[in-house]
């Protein structure tokens, strides 16, 4: 078995609303997982949010909101954004549940058990995006002495206490950000000659009147995105279900089959690609199975009511992501479950209507049936039933020709007859 590609995001502060950072890094994040899935078909994506922070506990404060309630609403806010971005991450950890701080609390006694946690006092100035304290000796003009930063950690350590904004303008002044550009051109002319590390190595950018190119997706590649989809999966697999289903309940149409086997290649395809939990594959073949049976035992939907139970847990357990539970994927699995029982309940009732059919043909067709005899019965001769003629034999004395007699049963192609008063 392939080992698993790991990739996380930073657990963003939901002290305010995603921002073009947050979905850069998650984006980057989604592709780098994306990738490793169509290599090697397994990894895990995470990325969540720090609930935890003096940024936040001041955020809330200043929407007059108690801290739990303000990073719910913020947390919905990054989930629907993701969604939005069709990101696909395989869970979403908050530091706030219990899963987290459990395992918080033993990292932190295992530590303090062993003596490399102790109680003491530091103080300095904190700059906000390092996320570090810095002595008065180290800091020149009240701004962070990290090379690759320079912000001016006064100005953070004020906006984190008292919540403050600044304009565009403000932040390039402040060194917030590094610059405003008014499109990609101004982008480019800006950022070049530029030093930047990467890797220990600085590089110098040369990007004025560089000739941007842009690589849309291939149709194939567009293919292959749109049926990675879950909510997509999900509908190629109910398709090939029903597909196979016609075919075996009546065979001989090819075209439903032939259909169905190309749905359930592509969502068995897409599913390499995604987290699933095979849990709620078996649930939904489960689910088809107890259909199929309802419909050859004639249990009248006792089974059915079974299968929707199986399709509707299958469908939520699919996938080991809390993408099911997004509305979109929601929605398309209140949609198959509706559909499949709609279809299910109508072949439940043909099934039902034709049980209770009399029989038109074989034995159980002909007992019941009005002959006419041919040659007297006495008690046996011959009668006339259907425009075929038929040796028979009357139980309640002779019959002459040309009267009407009723079939009793049938044994050996020899039918059973008794005479049909005259009224």
């Amino acid at each position: 078995m392939s080992k698993i590609f790991y990739v996380t995001t930073p657990i963003y502060y939901p002290n305010g609303i995603p921002h073009v950072g947050t979905a850069y890094t998650t984006i980057a994040a989604d592709i780098l997982a994306r990738w490793h899935k169509f290599r090697q078909g397994r990894s895990f994506f995470l990325t969540g949010t720090d609930e935890h922070g003096q940024k936040v506990e001041k955020a809330a404060k200043s929407r007059n909101l108690p801290i739990q309630e303000h990073v719910n609403e913020m947390v919905q806010n990054f989930k629907k954004a993701w969604e939005k971005l069709n990101i696909q991450y395989d869970d979403f950890i908050r530091t706030t549940e219990n899963r987290h701080t459990q395992i918080a609390v033993k990292i932190f006694k295992t530590l303090l058990d062993k003596g490399e946690i102790y109680k003491g006092e530091y103080e300095g100035w904190y700059c906000v995006s390092c996320e570090t304290f810095w002595i008065e000796s180290q800091v020149v003009e009240k701004k962070c002495p990290n090379s690759e930063c320079g912000r001016v950690v006064e100005w953070v350590e004020e906006a984190v206490r008292k919540s403050v904004s600044a304009t565009v303008g403000e932040a390039v002044k402040l060194k917030i950000v590094d610059l405003e550009a008014d499109n990609l051109k101004d982008l480019l002319g800006k950022i070049n000659g530029r030093k930047v590390k990467v890797l220990n190595h600085t590089i110098i950018l040369k990007t004025k009147n560089a000739l941007v190119k842009k690589a849309p997706m291939t149709s194939v590649e567009r293919f292959l995105m749109t049926i990675t989809n879950p909510e997509v999966v999900l509908i190629l697999f109910m398709l090939g279900s029903y597909g196979l289903l016609f075919e075996l309940l009546s065979p001989g149409g090819v075209l439903p089959g032939v259909v169905g086997a190309i749905c359930l290649i592509l969502a068995f395809y897409a599913m390499g690609t995604l987290s699933v939990n095979y849990a709620g594959v078996f649930l939904i073949v489960l689910s088809f199975v107890l259909f199929l049976l309802d419909l050859k035992l004639q249990a009248h939907g006792t089974l059915t009511i079974g299968g929707i139970v199986s399709l509707i847990m299958g469908s939520l357990l699919l996938f080991e992501s809390n993408i099911t539970y997004t509305a979109g994927y929601l929605s398309a699995v209140a949609a198959s479950v509706f559909l499949t029982l709609v279809f299910f309940l109508v072949a439940v009732k043909k099934v039902w209507e034709a049980a209770r059919l009399k029989p038109n043909t074989g034995r159980e067709g002909i007992v019941g049936k009005i002959g006419v005899v041919k040659t007297a019965l006495n008690p046996q001769g011959y009668i006339a039933l259907d425009g075929t003629y038929w040796k028979a034999v009357v139980d309640n004395g002779p019959v002459n020709e040309g009267e009407k007699v009723s079939v009793v049963k049938v044994e050996n192609l020899i039918l059973y007859v008794k005479k049909v008063e005259a009224n």
